[in-house]
């Protein structure tokens, strides 16, 4: 009785082993030339000045990206000026939001526009299936005007013991 309890078992044992699947299910992507480019959605162009720097911000839209299969795509939005590149942001999603803020500190101290100016500005998308170096295509350059403004600048001082706690003889550590 005891043997036939363990060949029973063993044979129970040996029927799971040999029923299990151990291939695993592989991906493929389609070639680039069925990769579908997103596009970038036309804006008007964008005022910065000290009332609205900090309450409005610039939405910049496109269409989704295609790679054949179903993935997860990044989106990198990029801004074009005076023969500079700057990335202004990435997003898993079909926008990205950016305040007026940090779009004139883009504008103003990446692409080197020059403050209280008006300039052209290119914006184009890249895209790459997420968590791989699979690239896709990029998207259309669109362009649009942005006038910036020159951001008051905030000082950022030490006070300390080494100089008796006075605000106004604090040494100067940062201006932004």
């Amino acid at each position: 009785m005891r043997n036939i309890k363990n060949i029973i078992i063993l044979l129970a044992s040996l029927l799971c082993f040999w029923s299990c699947e151990t291939e695993i299910d592989r991906v493929y992507l389609s070639s680039e030339s069925a990769f579908t480019a997103p596009e970038l959605l036309s804006m008007g162009d964008v005022i910065v000045n000290q009332d609205n720097s900090k309450v409005e911000a610039v939405i910049f839209n496109w269409t989704e990206a295609y790679f054949g299969v179903p993935t997860q795509i990044e989106y990198a939005l990029y801004l074009t000026g005076n023969g500079k590149e700057v990335l202004a942001g990435t997003s898993f999603g079909t926008s990205l939001t950016l305040s007026k803020s940090d779009l004139n500190g883009l504008v103003v101290n990446d692409l080197s526009v020059p403050a209280n100016e008006t300039a052209a500005i290119g914006a184009y998308l890249t895209t790459c299936v997420y968590g791989t170096d699979i690239n896709g295509k990029s998207s259309n350059t669109i362009s649009f005007n942005v006038t910036t403004f020159k951001a008051a600048l905030r000082n950022y001082y030490i006070c300390g013991e080494f100089q008796s706690w006075t605000i106004g003889e604090a040494p100067e550590l940062w201006e932004t």
